[in-house]
């Protein structure tokens, strides 16, 4: 019967890292792979959404901050 390891978590991951190859190369991996991350596409131009047949992009509202609940400092 094989006994298995229980699942690390991503601290343990981190800090087995950390530990076996050093701070600076860990960091170093973890920015390049922050700055590679999938972008997120640009706005489609009208026209092409007609050719595709997609609706317009819907329009997001952010609501302000009621009055009642503005902090107010003195």
């Amino acid at each position: 019967m094989t006994a298995f390891a229980p699942a690390a978590s991503g601290e343990q991951i981190i800090v087995d890292a950390v530990s076996r190859l050093g701070l600076l190369p860990v960091m170093r991996t973890a920015i390049g792979a922050w700055w590679r991350r999938p972008r997120l596409p640009q706005p489609l131009p009208d026209s092409l959404r007609a050719d595709f047949g997609l609706s317009s992009p819907p329009v997001i509202h952010y609501p302000s901050c009621p009055a009642e609940i503005r902090f107010h400092y003195r």
